[in-house]
């Protein structure tokens, strides 16, 4: 393993402990880094050597955009899953929580 050092904004720092507090935010962050590393290889690859996309159609590049998203929410969510940490909650106690919440 390489060890990395870099400076971020505090408030940035704060948010994401906060944020992360009960995840191993090393694989956040290599997580992160590799979900970079390929919007950054994705966007080369279909560039044109002036830049611009090579998608003539908007709409493509929205869906690919959309795609982006949901691959990253979706990695996201399979870091959570297999963070030890992570508390599973049944169904039943998803619903006792929110009438709880939501008596009266």
């Amino acid at each position: 393993m390489a060890t990395i050092n870099f400076s971020v904004p505090e408030d940035v720092k704060a948010a994401f402990n906060e944020t992360f507090s009960h995840q191993n935010k090393s694989a956040v962050i290599v997580e992160l880094m590799r979900e970079a590393v390929a919007r950054a290889r994705s966007r080369q690859h279909n560039a044109t050597p002036n830049g611009l996309p090579r998608h003539a159609d908007a709409a493509v590049l929205s869906e690919s955009r959309e795609a982006e998203t949901l691959d990253c929410v979706l990695n996201k969510c399979i870091v959570e899953a297999n963070d030890p940490d992570t508390k599973w909650l049944s169904h039943e106690e998803v619903f006792a929580n929110l009438e709880a919440r939501y008596a009266d």
